[in-house]
């Protein structure tokens, strides 16, 4: 589950491991708790004696051990979160990986405006993310376009070096995939533009959208009617999350002006790309309030106790460390049979409190679709 990419910002120092500073690490974080939560506090780890421990410059130092410990903790809770969420809901709009045109063209385009590109409309959903892998060109002439991506904000959000080949489709792998949200709190759809400089020199190819007589669908740009506010008839995983359309114009500063259509062709510019939601958005976004918000520290507790099962497993598992503690291998699989016992609480507990309407990832399964298709469907 890739989760479009899980991204873990507002975990960052949920617990720390030590309120001890470790002297091996310059700049060392290791102390730094937002939840005022520590690993080596945790029931039952007696990790002072670990603290004593030299060999900083060993891989397995019971710091480096316990770091990772944390970092493999956050990945679980998160994937276990979401794992219990699937149980009851199902995602909206299924992902979509895959590509947006056709490498297909017969003719050049000729415009008497100064700008090219495409446009598209998303549907508004919140945690809705769009990815871009590659950008593909197809223009009359060998040598490169700079393509500006903005939105109807009139925000520039990259620039890009694009290289072409005469008469071919010519794939551009990007540097840096290019992730973009679905929803913006500013506008009601967000829209996205890519957008070049036409040179009559290098035109661009007429490729389009899609063929809609084989598909048996028609992908008619019209803001007023998107073909996404209906997820049936579609053959094309994208045109659940945007609509597609050529653009042109002759300037770089009108893209809030509110043209309800875009042309059928795609200017010389071909997308792959992988569409989705970002699950992990229900649990937090940017940040947690461990003051204000009861969810944010039950994280926290899930994150040590999770966080002291793999500490525990690794420290059984290392030879070296083990040897150097003595550790009772007995007494260790009792403290993770319990620390398992009480994160599966604690699971219980955060399950009653998240709220599937904070993003539009998730919907209810409706419990008549259910008894149709039986239990075991």
């Amino acid at each position: 589950m890739s989760q479009q990419d899980i991204t873990l910002t507002c975990f960052e120092n949920i617990i720390g491991l030590s309120r001890t500073t470790c002297e091996c690490y310059e700049n060392n974080l290791y102390n730094e708790s937002k939840s005022d939560l520590y690993l080596d506090e945790l029931q039952g780890l007696e990790l002072s004696s670990l603290k004593t421990l030299e060999g900083c410059e060993d891989s397995d130092n019971i710091w480096t051990i316990m770091d990772k410990a944390r970092n493999n903790a956050i990945l679980g809770v998160v994937n276990d979160i979401t794992g219990e969420l699937t149980k009851k809901h199902r995602v909206k709009r299924q992902p979509y990986i895959g590509a947006i045109g056709r490498k297909k063209f017969t003719a050049d385009i000729s415009t008497t405006q100064t700008y090219l590109g495409c446009r598209w409309y998303c549907a508004d959903i919140v945690s809705g993310n769009l990815k871009i892998k590659k950008i593909h060109t197809a223009f009359n002439s060998t040598g490169v376009v700079t393509l500006y991506i903005y939105n109807n904000c009139n925000e520039l959000l990259h620039t890009l070096q694009l290289q072409t080949e005469a008469n071919k489709v010519k794939e551009n792998i990007l540097l840096s995939e290019i992730n973009l949200p679905a929803h913006n709190k500013f506008v009601d759809n967000v829209e996205y533009y890519f957008v070049y400089q036409y040179d009559a020199n290098m035109k661009p190819k007429n490729i389009d959208i899609d063929c809609s007589s084989c598909s048996g669908f028609n992908y008619t740009f019209n803001t007023c009617k998107p073909y996404f506010w209906s997820q049936t008839n579609k053959k094309k995983g994208w045109a659940n999350f945007i609509m597609v359309g050529g653009w042109s114009g002759d300037d770089l500063v009108s893209f809030d002006s509110g043209s309800t259509t875009a042309g059928g062709y795609m200017n010389g510019l071909l997308f792959e790309v992988e569409f989705g939601c970002k699950l992990q958005e229900v649990i937090c976004k940017d940040s947690l309030d461990f003051d204000n918000n009861v969810m944010a520290i039950t994280l926290a507790f899930l994150v040590r106790y999770k966080a002291g099962e793999y500490l525990l497993t690794d420290l059984i598992m290392s030879n070296k460390l083990n040897r150097e503690t003595m550790i009772n291998t007995e007494t260790a699989n009792g403290l993770i049979g319990f620390y398992q016992t009480k994160y599966k609480e604690y699971i219980d507990v955060i399950m009653k409190q998240i709220d599937i309407k904070a993003t539009d990832c998730f919907e209810c399964v409706d419990f008549i679709q259910m008894t149709k298709r039986g239990i075991f469907a």
